[in-house]
């Protein structure tokens, strides 16, 4: 025979086990290329994580010769889903040392096997960036 407590309340997410997680990327001197993704992170089974902010910063070190579109990107996949940008940047500047940055805090929830994932992109030719992104998460018990 099972007694439960009927009054009893389930801990917030904050009392469940919480792990701080960060994923970051850092890199300088990158050459123009096609999309790559930097990093992911997957929710382990019987997790969940509250995806609390993203930021971007990139800086145009050394001019291109034709300047092309750079993309910066967060973007969450929910588990059997479609992606979908969290945060998003694009710039087309050939000023040497212009620097783009851009941050979003609003809380996400991830659950079980959803991924987030940041990338980049540059089309220019020639010329380099450096990048900096970073993404924070608290990951508990489901």
């Amino acid at each position: 025979m099972r007694i439960a407590n009927p009054m009893a309340v389930r801990p917030f997410f904050y009392d469940r086990n919480p792990v701080n997680r960060q994923q970051q990327y850092v890199a300088y001197g990158v050459a123009p290329h096609t999309w790559t993704v930097r990093f992911s992170y997957t929710v382990p089974t019987y997790k969940k994580a509250w995806l609390e902010y993203a930021e971007i910063d990139f800086i145009r070190r050394t001019a291109a010769t034709t300047a092309g579109e750079v993309t910066v990107a967060v973007y969450t996949t929910p588990s059997g889903g479609n992606a979908a940008n969290f945060v998003v940047f694009r710039i087309t500047s050939n000023t040497t040392n212009s620097q783009a940055y851009r941050n979003a805090t609003t809380q996400s929830l991830l659950v079980s096997g959803d991924n987030v994932a940041a990338g980049t992109a540059d089309a220019s030719t020639d010329g380099t960036y450096d990048y900096t992104i970073t993404v924070h998460m608290t990951e508990f018990d489901a």
